[in-house]
Parts: structure tokens; sequence; C-alpha cells
């Protein structure tokens, strides 16, 4: 009996150290019990290699060898605990799909930052003297004993789970995709040989001598700025040098994707998340588009490009400087990024004796959790929330940058787009360390809608700048960005091809099918998140709500009556990669009501 209550007190001391870890424990109901039947499965692994090494070594060997399987299995668990706070899933469900693989150029190196910021070493030395506790408590041989026991605490909750049936119910068209089977793609971004852009035969708009995108990582729309919570990014940035009058603010602008592989891309060359890889790698980037018009193209980005192979991805397109903080030889300070207020002040260098024509991309990285706080710009000491601290560096980089294109006579006639790729969680403002990553598998409102805005050219035609505005109130999506600066090119897609986005000064079509999806064809994962919308409408397939397969916008299941859900759920039925996350969602919510959950 005693051995049991040491098995079962270890088992409640592991499961006591995740639930308590600071409000990170991101588990449904449904994933408690899979969570304690896998840490009893390990706990068991733990203490057979434990007795192993003791009976096959002796003295100071042997002690070493337990101290060492002691530490792995710690170390196992804590970064467990870490991916379950980031993604909501296990960390043997994550390590095949993860973005940096030790094999890549400087991926060990990422990886190994990634770690060091994120491992929670408090945790780790609970789970050592947890380790160290049972083992003082129990003598060698009772260790089979001891291990047994917690296999077959293990074995009894998957039996008791086992006779869990499935509530959730499903329509015709759920149905369908519940019998596909649950196949996700495996693929990655790599480098390849674009297609040219046509250009068209009667030039359609006037001259555009700088077209300048700058890409703000995970500023959704609701972003609060610095000055105050109710007041956005957005707003901020546009009162910039008292500039509002100029630019245009989208009201429904939705993203591609809430992760920044799929969102990136996808921008970059106006191709849907559900076209297949050879069409993505085809499509020209808008690097390409400019150089096509004997453009000069920069790029210049605050994060390091060696994750998701973004570097190979950005290799292929004609840039003609590419600056990260590996050039810059500034320091990492944010995740994979450097001060975004160095790389900005550095392209304001640039910008201010480059020739015309050009088209530079500024990517700023500042916004993404747990959010840069500080800068070589001198954050106030007045703010003190992580989030507003970062959109006081965003914003001041703004600044810098338009300050630049004014004092080099470029800003009237430029064609300005700011963007973020992607919102973030509302709840995360990084004053309680909290850096999980619900927007992966949570398409929530606040993670679809970045921001978006646009500053159009002075000298644009006043029939396409009304037009804009009249946009503003549509769907329009960062789909838009690539097309819209092929329109002001005059540029059309390549031979037999086409831009999924549409240029933004040409009317977009009331009735227009947008999805966001967050895995494809160069984007893999444990699970999936799919949103089709329609106007103001929108279906969720993801993980707000376990209970029951589709939500609205804001997580609530459709009334009985409410025809949208089946009618937006079969656009999904045209493309076989949405198809496929659909099902992928579907199917695992119909295992985790079953107690056959995906990923403990």
């Amino acid at each position: 009996m005693n051995l049991i209550l040491t098995s079962l007190a270890f088992l409640a001391g592991t499961a006591g150290v995740a639930v308590l870890w600071s409000g990170a424990w991101r588990m449904t109901l449904a994933q408690v019990p899979l969570f304690l039947a896998a840490a009893a499965v390990r706990q068991s692994v733990l203490l057979l290699l434990v007795y192993g090494g003791g009976q096959l070594l002796s003295g100071p060997a042997a002690g070493i060898v337990i101290a060492a399987i002691v530490i792995g299995w710690a170390a196992y668990e804590s970064l467990n605990l870490t991916v379950y706070r980031f993604f909501g899933v296990s960390l043997l469900s994550v390590l095949p799909h993860l973005p940096i693989k030790a094999g890549d150029k400087g991926g060990l190196g990422s990886g190994l930052r990634l770690l060091r910021g994120n491992m929670p070493w408090l945790k780790f030395s609970a789970f050592i003297v947890l380790a160290a506790a049972c083992l003082l408590l129990t003598d060698l041989q009772s260790l089979i004993t001891v291990s047994a026991t917690s296999l077959g605490l293990a074995g009894l909750i998957q039996i008791v789970l086992s006779f869990r049936k499935s509530s959730l119910s499903a329509s015709t068209v759920e149905q369908y995709f519940l019998r596909l089977g649950r196949r996700l793609p495996n693929g990655r971004l790599h480098k390849s040989i674009r297609k040219h852009p046509q250009p068209r035969a009667v030039p359609q708009a006037p001259p555009v001598d700088t077209i300048l995108v700058i890409l703000s990582e995970s500023a959704g729309r609701q972003v609060p700025s610095s000055a105050s919570a109710l007041v956005t990014l957005g707003a901020q940035i546009c009162a910039l040098g008292g500039r509002s009058a100029d630019w245009i603010a989208p009201t429904n602008a939705l993203t591609a994707s809430t992760c920044t592989d799929i969102s990136i891309p996808c921008l970059m060359t106006g191709c849907a998340p559900f076209r297949d890889l050879a069409t993505l790698h085809a499509m020209p980037t808008l690097f390409d588009l400019a150089k096509a018009r004997g453009m000069q193209t920069l790029f210049y980005t605050s994060s390091l490009l060696g994750w998701a192979n973004f570097d190979q991805f950005f290799d292929s397109a004609a840039i003609d400087e590419v600056f990260t903080p590996k050039e810059g030889g500034f320091a990492i300070i944010n995740e994979l990024s450097c001060d975004d207020y160095l790389i900005a002040e550095r392209f304001c260098q640039t910008i201010r004796v480059a020739p015309c024509p050009l088209l530079a991309v500024v990517y700023l990285n500042g916004l993404h959790i747990p959010f840069q706080s500080n800068s070589a710009c001198a954050v106030p000491d007045r703010i003190g929330n992580r989030l507003q601290r970062a959109s006081y560096i965003n914003e001041t980089c703004h600044g810098l940058i338009l300050d630049a294109l004014t004092d080099s006579g470029r800003y009237d006639n430029a064609l300005i787009l700011c963007a973020g790729d992607h919102g973030e969680d509302s709840r995360i403002t990084g004053t309680d360390g909290e850096n999980h990553l619900a927007r992966l598998t949570q398409l929530t409102d606040s993670v679809i809608h970045p921001m978006f805005l646009v500053k159009p050219p002075a000298n644009l035609p006043v029939a396409e700048r009304r037009t804009l505005e009249r946009n503003a109130d549509g769907l329009v999506s960062l789909l838009d960005i690539a097309p819209t600066v092929a329109s002001a090119l005059d540029l059309d897609p390549p031979a037999g091809m086409a831009f999924d986005g549409q240029s933004l000064f040409q009317p977009i079509p009331a009735d227009r099918i947008h999805i966001t999806m967050n895995t494809n064809e160069w984007r893999s994962w444990p699970r999936s998140a799919v949103m089709i919308a329609q106007d103001q409408a929108r279906i969720c397939i993801d993980y707000q709500d376990t209970s029951h397969l589709c939500t609205d916008a804001n997580g609530h299941p459709f009334a009985a009556q409410d025809d949208r859900k089946d009618r937006l759920l079969a656009e999904a039925l045209k493309f076989p990669a949405v198809q496929k996350a659909v099902s992928a969602v579907f199917i695992d919510k119909a295992r985790r009501g079953s107690g056959d959950g995906h990923g403990a």
C-alpha cells in the first residue's frame, strides 16, 4: 500500500506543478486525464530506467547515470509544460512540425535561443525534487512495483476514457468532412524559380516611384497605442505628423492565416493559403513585381530569417539588399529579433540617399510575444504595460520612416501600406508573463483582423481613390497587397496564373468569400484551424468551443435554423487543402469528445 501511495503522490506532484504554473494550464477537461495518463507512463519509464541503472552499475557510476536519467526526465517534463503553455499540445506532438530544425542553417542556434528564453527553470528544479523524493522513499528493489503501479494507473485511465462517447452532433455537410479522414500535409517553403509578371499593354496608372510596405508582426486591428488603451496603434500611426487625412483604414480586413509562416508568403505573393506549394513558389513576390519595372528593391527586417525556411523563400525573390540583425551585428532581444528601432534607423539612412524608383519592405517584430519592452529609442518609464511599450517602439519606427520619406521628397506620391500579418490574443498584454499562442488554433476576432492602413499616392486618379475609400467598408484581405502593388505598377500576374487577392483600386465584390487557414502545404501542425468569411458572416472551424464542430466568430454555436454554417462550410469543398484542414479539426474534436484526444 505504501508503494501505491508513493506512486500516486509522485503523479499528483507532477500534475500539481503543472496546475500551479502561473495560470499557464491551458487544457480542456478532456485533456486532463490524457495528460495524467501520459505523465504516468513517463513516470513508469523513469523508474524502470533508474532500476536498470542501479542493477547494472554500482558506486559513483550508478549515481551519475541515475542523476542523468532524473535530469533528463525533469527536462522533458519542463519542456512539455512549456509547449503546453505556448501551444496547448504536447512536446511529442509538436516536435515533427517545429519551424526550426536542428539541421537547418542556424537552426540549432535559434532553437537554443528560444529554449534559453522559455525554459521554466523553477519547474525544472521542482521536478528534480519530486523525483529525488520518490527515489529516497523507495528502495531499488521496490521501483518495479512503483513503476508497474504508475503504468496500471495509465491503463486504467485509458480504459475509463474508452467508454466515453462523443456527444457532438453533425449536419449532413459536417458528416461528409468527418468521413474524409485526418490527413494534414507536411511540406516546407524552399528556394524556387518564379514566373515573371506581365506588363499591361495599355498603361492604366500614373507612375509610382516609391512603394513602401511596413509589416508589423502580430499587429492586430485592436492593438492599443502607447498613448491609451482606447486609441489603436493604427489610429496613432495615421495621426503621426498630422497626416490622418492621407490614410485609409479598412474596417473589415482579414488575414490569410494567424500563423506567420503562412501569412507572410501569402501577403508577399497574393497567393491564397489553400493553393499548392508549386503555385506559391511560382508566383512573383512584391520584389519581383518591382524589379519587372526596374525598381530598386530593399528588405529590412528585425527578425532572423533562419526559421520556417524563410531564408530560402526570400532568397528566391529579386531583392537588391536584405538587411537583418545579422548584417547589422545587432543583439537578439525579443525571440529571434533585434531592436526594431535599430532596423528602422538603418533603413532611414538608406532611404534618404537611395535612387528612385524603389520598393521597400520593412518587417518589424517587436509586437511578437513576449513583446519588445526596451529599445534604443528610450521608451518612457510611465508606460509599464509590455504590449504598450512595444507599441511605442512600433509608433516611433513608423514616425522615423515617414519622416525620412518626407525629407527625401518621396512621401506625397508614394504608395504606403502598413499592415500586421495577423492579430494576437487580446487577453495577452505581457504584464503577467503569459506567452501562450492561442491564435494558432482559436480564430477569435482579435487575431483574424490585422492592422491595415493604406496611404495612396497623391497623384492617384480621383476615381481610383474613391474606389479605395469605398472598399474600406468591404471585406478586404492581406492577399490584396500584391495585386494592389501590381496594379500601381501596371502589371498583371504571369500568363496562366491569377492573384487570389484583388487590387484595392478596383471594386471588391460584395459576395467575396475569404478563407483563413493555419495548416497547408507549407505549414504542418498537430492541429489546424479554418475560418470562412463572407461580408460580416464568419464560420470558425477551430478550438474556441470543443463541444461543437463549427462556431461563429465569437465562438458561439449556430442556431439550428441558421443556414450560414452549411452554406459557408460548402465553400471548403472547392479546395482539397481546406477539406483536409476542416476534416482534421472535426475528427480531432470528435475524438477528444470521446476521450481519444490528440496530442496529450
